[in-house]
């Protein structure tokens, strides 16, 4: 278990014996959150696109980053986690390719987020070792044998103009159920190990003090009322937009959220959204005691107005030539688009490419055993459509880059609706629910109202209570990822991944026509 006192040794060395200039102070800050591997620019609906016509890219990103630090070389940069899985940079190289790249940009902190933890310890610990910046996290318990013990660090001070920053990470306690290897962590609730460190950091004259979460902005608003001592919070896991302007339609609210805490002052909660494709800034004037006086800032977008860093540029297309022989293999192709719901942005509710995926797992394993009835896949795992056209295994891959097995499993009729129950119980309307069922064998129709299943629709058949059904889905599921329970796997599927299976099917079977097979309705 990780020692708090390796947190005051590595503080230590780092406080000025000198007195602390107390005047005011303005901390300039930049933040990225959920990179999830976005090394090139992307449209809404996963598909890549050129940096002229599209947001993002992490040469976009060092532009921009090194633009600011020219002007304020002062300024702080953080990231909020999620760097892993997401596209077909990670899906093939895992993370090979991030610690050069995220040296480039020179943070000052990152910490860790649930996905960090997809391809277990041992893949983690590869990327620490490489990364330049303190790696943090203050409430994960790591195996007595890993080095992250003493390599993951749970706070961290850093110095700008003579004063002290305190930064503090704790990660969101679902990461063993959200992350598919992520069984060996335990994890302690985030203001169990916040407030002692808070504590510490007064007591060392630290009387600024930043939260580097991956928690949720919901959980983040929770502890800033919760807390005292607490400046500002930089936020992740929920993919949340803030911005002040009004055209960002997928904006949760402006930047930044002002909470009171409970001695009713305030604390400023930030987040840039997903992939890149917009970094946070925020400007804050700080008293002498380390009171806010203002502050101002917004999310930028990493449009066409920044020029991409033409060193960032040559290693991303080293990398990408590296793996075109792959990706541009071509699988099958489409007379139609084949979209996610909602202009791209998500597969929770009905969705076209959630139906393919889903029958085309059926498919696969009805070739193993003829029996199976169902095909189920988490919503949160579908990141992108098919474009009308030539598909590649990069389209698929876009698509569907979690890695995890497919495999059947057993479960009575009556045990089937409590398992679709539990994917809707987070449900939010026009917005991406991670344990949400897309099914293949059977549609529902559920309430957005109340949350439930009202009715199943197996080709005019009626579900029976008692008997067993055989259900292909993602090992992951299966295992108890999303917080759902944990099921007797029956047989594994004989491809590598999900993935493969899926394109076992689909280079040979016509795609069918959307079905609309899970209805919504309100109360």
């Amino acid at each position: 278990m990780r020692k708090l006192s390796l947190f005051l040794l590595a503080s230590a060395s780092l406080i000025s014996s000198h007195a602390l200039a107390m005047s005011s102070f303005k901390l300039d800050l930049l933040h990225t959150n959920d990179l999830h591997a976005h090394f090139l620019p992307f449209k809404s609906d996963g598909s890549s696109c050129t940096y002229d016509t599209c947001r993002g890219g992490w040469a976009k990103i060092k532009s921009f980053i090194d633009k600011e630090r020219k002007n304020n070389p002062n300024l702080i940069l953080l990231d909020a986690g999620d760097r892993f899985s997401g596209t077909v940079f990670y899906t093939l190289r895992k993370s090979q390719d991030m610690p050069l790249l995220l040296n480039e940009m020179k943070y000052d902190a990152m910490c860790l987020g649930n996905h960090d933890f997809d391809d277990g310890l041992p893949e983690l610990e590869k990327f620490q070792k490489k990364i330049n910046a303190p790696l943090l996290s203050s409430n994960v318990i790591f195996p007595e044998k890993s080095d992250l013990n003493k390599n993951i660090l749970p706070a961290i001070v850093l110095h700008k103009m003579g004063r002290q920053i305190g930064i503090i990470s704790t990660l969101t306690p679902t990461t063993k159920t959200t992350s598919s290897n992520a069984k060996e962590i335990e994890l302690k609730q985030p203001i169990e190990t916040i407030q002692p460190l808070i504590q510490k950091l007064k007591n060392q004259q630290v009387d600024i003090i930043i939260l580097l979460n991956h928690i949720g902005i919901d959980k983040d608003i929770e502890l800033a009322q919760q807390l005292s001592d607490i400046d500002i919070i930089v936020s992740a896991h929920t993919h949340t937009l803030l911005s002040n302007n009004p055209n960002e339609k997928e904006a949760k609210g402006g930047y930044p959220v002002v909470i009171k805490n409970k001695d009713n002052k305030n604390v400023l909660i930030v987040s840039s959204g997903i992939g890149g494709h917009h970094v946070g800034k925020l400007s804050v004037e700080f008293d002498e005691k380390g009171e806010i006086l203002s502050y101002q800032g917004d999310t930028i977008p990493m449009d066409n107005s920044i020029t991409p860093d033409p060193q960032m540029l040559k290693i991303l297309e080293t990398i990408q030539s590296e793996i075109d022989t792959i990706l541009n293999q071509k699988i099958f192709s489409t007379s139609q688009k084949i979209p996610l719901t909602h202009d791209g942005l998500f597969c929770s509710e009905s969705c076209y490419i959630g139906e393919v995926l889903t029958d085309s797992l059926l498919k696969a394993a009805q070739k193993i055993e003829p029996k199976t009835d169902f095909a189920f896949l988490n919503s949160g795992g579908i990141r992108a459509g098919f474009q009308q056209g030539e598909i590649t295994f990069k389209n698929i891959a876009q698509t569907y880059p979690f890695d995890s097995k497919a495999v059947i499993v057993k479960i009575k009729g009556k045990d089937l609706i409590s398992y679709l129950n539990h994917g809707l119980k987070e449900y939010v309307t026009d917005d991406r629910t991670n344990p949400f069922i897309q099914t293949a064998g059977l549609g529902y129709l559920f309430s957005g109202t109340d949350k439930v299943v009202k009715k199943i629709d197996i080709q005019n058949k009626t579900l029976e209570d008692e008997k067993e059904y055989l259900i292909v889905m993602p090992s992951f599921l299966a295992k108890g990822g999303d917080g759902f329970p944990i099921l007797d796997i029956v047989t594994e599927l004989p491809e590598k991944s999900i993935r493969e299976e899926i394109i076992s099917i689909l280079k040979n079977w016509p795609i069918k026509k959307f079905e609309n097979r899970i209805k919504k309705m309100f109360n």
